[in-house]
């Protein structure tokens, strides 16, 4: 755990009484939204709630978003935050045009865009998204206890019992738990409650039953450990490695060890003894090499030919799909630019902004997580703490709005 001092909020208790309730009460509104699941109709991720439900989702983002943003517009840009803005731009063209011609998509990425988009238009209160991801320990970390209290119940959502939180989704929760993990590990200071809020999120990783997210959690814990504690951490590893692969069946669910093994078919190239989950990705992007033989422009410019929006389980091929490969550079350049920046400049909070980039950039060769309410919220706040500065002097801005001084 980080118990660097310099990296710690001098002015952390900033944020007033009412704010910080403001906060958590939004936040349960957020990370709480799909508790609803539990009393409708709901099948292994298909459900046909009231449309009304959806309105809970903006509606919390704005609650939240009063607290975590001032009410003045940027007027500061940097180059990958203008980037983002013209991928908002040219996306927003391309759906609805596309729409017009044809009937097959959906509109799941507005979950990424209402996450997204305020924190683009007005400036981010720093300590406030800092009190928030505090926040989330806590609702996540009960959220766990509560799912565990289900768990031994005999009741579950999902037919493999995975731990879902207010998400809805495994691979959602898992992943949240995974970059708040990130958050104690890279900046949090060492405390009790720090090793506490550690244990039960590291708890709800291996119970989202999420491969993904569990080899995240891994390499997390790889990387941080053999930085702090060198080559001996590594040793570790590799026993603890051992013993899993040895005792895996007592440790680890089988729906989980049945998907662990259907990636190791892959690498003997036995697609057929992969399960579907994971066959299915491979085969997605066999057809992103199709397309690009048979409709190379229009997936240049454009997207796949028929559907306003193309879902597949990775964040790129689905951007490809939907808006086409300039637009997906676009985004996906813009992203690159935001973790280099907060990895160049050591800023508070940087060492966790630039590990948790680099997570969800991973993420999104198999997972299309910023489609999943309010995963992206994730992302564009640690890229938000991770390139505003707290210092008193001013940082230069790549682009400004502002008129120079005569």
């Amino acid at each position: 755990m980080h118990t660097d001092t310099t990296c710690q909020s001098p002015d952390a208790d900033r944020v007033g009484v009412l704010p910080r309730l403001g906060i958590f009460l939004s936040s349960l509104l957020v990370l709480g939204n799909y508790y609803y699941l539990y009393f409708v109709p709901f099948d292994q991720g298909s459900t046909n709630e009231p449309w009304t439900y959806s309105l809970l989702k903006p509606v919390g983002i704005m609650l939240l978003y009063c607290f975590l943003l001032s009410s003045k517009l940027k007027h500061n840009y940097r180059f990958h935050q203008v980037l983002f803005l013209l991928f908002f731009f040219y996306s927003f063209c391309a759906i609805l045009l596309k729409r017009f011609a044809w009937d097959s998509g959906g509109l799941m990425f507005f979950n990424m865009v209402i996450c997204a988009l305020p924190l683009f238009v007005l400036v981010p209160r720093k300590q406030a998204i800092i009190s928030f991801f505090e926040t989330c320990l806590l609702i996540i970390s009960a959220q766990v206890i509560i799912d565990y209290a289900i768990y031994i119940n005999g009741y579950s959502l999902w037919n493999n019992k995975a731990f879902i939180g207010g998400l809805g989704n495994p691979s959602s929760f898992g992943f949240v738990c995974d970059v708040l993990i990130a958050y104690i590990l890279h900046y949090r200071k060492y405390k009790t409650s720090s090793l506490i809020f550690f244990l039960i999120l590291s708890y709800g990783v291996i119970k989202s039953n999420a491969m993904l997210a569990v080899l995240v959690y891994a390499a997390l814990m790889i990387s941080w450990g053999t930085k702090r504690l060198g080559l001996g951490f590594l040793f570790l590893c590799a026993i603890i490695g051992t013993s899993l692969a040895i005792f895996s069946h007592d440790i680890l669910s089988r729906h989980l060890i049945y998907k662990l093994d259907s990636v190791l078919a892959l690498f003997d190239d036995n697609i057929s003894a992969s399960s579907i989950s994971v066959s299915l990705r491979v085969q997605m992007h066999m057809y992103l090499l199709e397309q690009l033989r048979d409709n190379f422009f229009s997936v240049l410019f454009f997207g796949y030919p028929e559907r306003y929006y193309y879902a597949a389980d990775s964040q790129y091929l689905t951007y490809i799909g939907s808006f086409g490969l300039m637009a997906s550079m676009i985004f996906f350049l813009a992203t690159a630019l935001a973790l280099a920046h907060s990895y160049v400049h050591r800023r508070e909070l940087s060492s966790f902004s630039w590990v948790a980039i680099i997570m969800f950039m991973l993420v999104f060769f198999t997972n299309r997580l910023l489609d999943y309410y309010p995963v992206a919220l994730f992302l564009f706040l640690a890229m938000a703490v991770g390139t505003t500065s707290t210092k008193s002097r001013r940082p230069v801005p790549v682009l400004s709005t502002q008129p120079r001084p005569a």
